[in-house]
């Protein structure tokens, strides 16, 4: 429920905090810290309400002007104790407060304020200034008289001097006060007969009461036919959908959610509840010649009550980037989403002011989402076409370099992805995808904490989008072995997806693998299934066929395979992979070493491991040539391994020095072996778990040494698994 009220508004926030993120990302976390630190046992001294932290900003509420500024100058006066600049803003207003969250123009002033103040200082509002310059120990002197945006009248700014305000309140202000409690009583009922009334009639508006901040964009309607007012619709869902995914106080459906009710009739209600989506935006284009008419008009898909329309009119190569921006910070006004300063910069950013440029990258955006779903290989040449010919109009566009980076990222040519990755980031520091598209080079180079930092930048630009936190959890949990850190990224990102009504795949795929390697085969098993719903991938087929053959056994794994991949042309490979690890472990080695054979008519790539289990099934046929020269080929690959890549993951390493136990087996080298799978225990236990399944390790079996390691990697394995289902039933993991 609602409360409308006059409050005093303050908001904080770090002077050069995002330099600082981008130079030194643990300093900045540090000044974060201490900055909160310094922050909430103030607040609540001077009977503010601290009401949340939008990235380094802080906002915070008070009953009165006076105890806002004086809370305002304490904050100022131990924040430079602790080298830390903060610029504040407050203003008086009437705002509306929705349980720990406030809205309204009193927020929208108070953030404006705080934009405009300078380093070290307090900004008031005219308003506060009326109830504070007669106060003993604050000063206050006249800046300017200022029109602020998205505000209707001009606003009167002062400045504090913050050094001399008296920061705990005079003894006869409380007399004062206290000889004035009777009237503030009377006052204090009048105003919520007059409050009640309003919410009344706002009730009587508005059925629901309250406005949802979940939104989807439809695809905008096509009014006049023509090819080239379809591109102008279709430019005009991105560009918005891009904009207002940076505002972290609202939720947008994807473009892929909302894809489906293209030339489709609307019925709002129903798609909100299909969508499970607060409000619509639906709007049309109409154009003739160079002009446009846009219309669009915000819903609460609940009740059907519009919360605002509008019409614009100009023509395409002036205006039409100027309504986009327009159209989106509308929606945030009317469903009251707290802009920071980053977020508002962010919303009326212009992508290109060449039409013709846009106009052409649209097009290839287009191509490149008919080749994520038809994967047609021309769709996805043709749109780098067409991104390279919106370059060559526009050096400065940013977004063709973005569709640059996805086309070679499905091509797999990651340096090129780094240097469409480096011209994002040149042309704005602040591209949450170019940091974004730098893991992702980072990672396939081995440097993981380059590529976790980069993440993190993304992160903290952006923290809407679902996929670094996604990638940041594979990281953590696949490579580091660090569950207790990477789980909450895989859960953050499920969130983001699910809210958004986003269908991913990959990343149904990569938690399967994440639980698998944990021991949860239960939980790997649904997000396999859920993954293989979206999109039947070979290569997640093949997983969700060895899983089973851990789980329930390998003969149900073939069957599986058969109706599963197999019967697929593309998927031939995958079904190699899967039928010659199933009958290995069913100890069926000429079948086994068939479908090596198979492999290697056809040229399938084998891995070191593939070529250690090769070697083992020839020994047990009594091909003791071939197997000893296979052996001989792995060996001198693991050392090259090993000088070629020092530093590569422990979890890496110690797989290395698993298969070089497996060989010693086979040379009947025993107490080199255990020295090996010592070596591998101490770089990564978890990596030894289920050796004492694995045929190639069947020497071991009853050796004390062998037994004692393998049952150590389990009992960790349950303890860790233990561990997170505590931790987890306790709501505590997550970031």
């Amino acid at each position: 429920m609602e409360d409308r009220r006059l409050a005093a508004i303050m908001f904080t926030d770090i002077v050069g905090y995002t330099a600082l993120m981008g130079s030194d990302e643990k300093k900045a976390f540090e000044v974060l810290r201490k900055n909160r630190n310094i922050q909430k046992p103030i607040i609540k001294k001077y009977r503010g309400k601290w009401l949340k932290e939008m990235g380094d900003g802080i906002l915070a509420s008070f009953d009165t002007a006076s105890d806002a500024v004086r809370c305002a100058g304490e904050i100022q006066i131990q924040a430079k104790k602790e080298n830390i600049e903060l610029r504040i803003g407050i203003h008086t207003g009437e705002v509306v407060f929705e349980g720990n969250d406030v809205l309204g123009d009193g927020v929208n002033v108070a953030s404006r304020l705080e934009e405009l103040a300078e380093k070290g200082c307090i900004y008031i509002s005219g308003s506060v200034y009326k109830d504070i310059k007669n106060k003993e120990g604050i000063k206050a002197e006249f800046v300017e008289e200022k029109v602020l945006k998205n505000v209707d009248e001009p606003v009167r700014i002062y400045r504090v001097e913050c050094e001399d305000i008296a920061i705990e309140p005079l003894l006869k202000e409380k007399q004062k006060a206290t000889s004035k409690k009777v009237l503030y009583y009377f006052l204090a009922g009048v105003l919520v007969i007059i409050v009640g009334g309003l919410i009344w009639y706002r009730l009587l508006i508005r059925p629901d009461g309250e406005i949802e901040k979940s939104i989807a964009v439809l695809p905008f309607k096509n009014i006049g036919g023509s090819n080239d007012n379809q591109i102008l619709c279709d430019g005009m869902l991105e560009e918005i959908l891009n904009k207002l995914e940076h505002i972290s106080d609202l939720n947008v459906l994807s473009r892929t959610s909302v894809e489906k009710y293209q030339n489709t009739p609307v019925d709002i209600k129903e798609i909100g509840k299909e969508l499970e989506a607060g409000n619509i935006l639906e709007g049309s284009v109409r154009m003739q010649g160079e002009k446009f008419r846009i219309t669009a008009q915000l819903i609460q898909a609940g009740t059907g009550y519009h919360l605002w329309s509008g019409n614009f009119d100009g023509t395409l190569s002036d205006t039409i980037f100027i309504v986009q921006s327009k159209i989106a910070e509308e929606i945030a006004n009317n469903l009251n989403a707290i802009l920071t300063p980053s977020e508002r910069q962010q919303i009326n950013k212009i992508p290109t002011f060449n039409y013709e440029a846009f106009e052409i990258y649209t097009r290839g955006l287009n191509l490149l989402h008919n080749f994520w779903k038809m994967e047609d290989s021309t769709s996805l040449y043709e749109a780098e076409t067409l991104f390279r010919d919106a370059i060559k109009i526009d050096t400065n566009f940013l977004l063709p370099y973005h569709g640059l980076a996805l086309v070679y990222q499905e091509k797999g040519i990651l340096d090129s992805i780094n240097v469409y990755a480096e011209k994002m980031i040149m042309i704005d520091p602040n591209s949450a995808a170019g940091y974004n598209f730098r893991g992702i080079y980072f990672w396939s180079q081995g440097m993981l904490d380059k590529s976790i930092e980069s993440y993190n930048k993304s992160i903290n630009i952006n923290p809407n989008r679902p996929w670094p936190y996604s990638q940041l959890g594979r990281i953590y949990c696949l490579v580091k072995r660090d569950y207790l850190k990477g789980i909450p990224y895989v859960k953050k990102a499920e969130e983001l997806l699910t809210k958004q009504k986003i269908p991913d795949e990959t990343f149904n795929a990569f938690a399967g693998q994440i639980y698998m390697s944990l021991g949860k085969n239960k939980r790997a098993k649904q997000y396999f299934e859920k993954s293989l719903e979206i999109n039947a991938m070979c290569w997640v087929s093949r997983e969700y066929c060895d899983l089973t053959g851990y789980d329930v056994g390998w003969e149900i794994a073939l069957r599986m395979a058969d109706s599963l991949i197999c019967n697929i042309s593309t998927c031939e490979y995958y079904c190699n992979v899967v039928k010659r690890w199933a009958y290995y472990f069913l100890n069926e080695y000429e079948q086994a070493l068939l479908y090596y054979d198979i492999c290697e008519e056809k040229g399938y790539y084998l891995g070191i491991g593939d070529r250690v289990t090769l070697a083992f099934i020839y020994e047990k046929l009594g091909k003791e040539q071939e197997a000893l020269e296979v052996i001989n080929a792995c060996r001198e690959s693991i050392n090259n391994e090993m000088i070629k890549f020092p530093d590569m993951p422990g979890y890496y390493k110690a797989w290395l020095n698993t298969n070089l136990c497996s060989i010693s087996l086979m040379l009947n080298e025993k107490e080199e072996a255990i020295q090996y799978l010592t070596k591998a225990a101490q770089l990564d236990i978890t990596s030894i778990e289920d050796l004492d399944i694995q045929p190639e390790y069947e020497k071991l079996y009853d050796n004390p040494d062998f037994k004692t390691l393998v049952k150590q990697a389990k009992d960790e394995k349950a303890a860790l698994r233990a561990q997170i289902e505590e931790i987890e039933e306790r709501g505590e993991l997550n970031l």
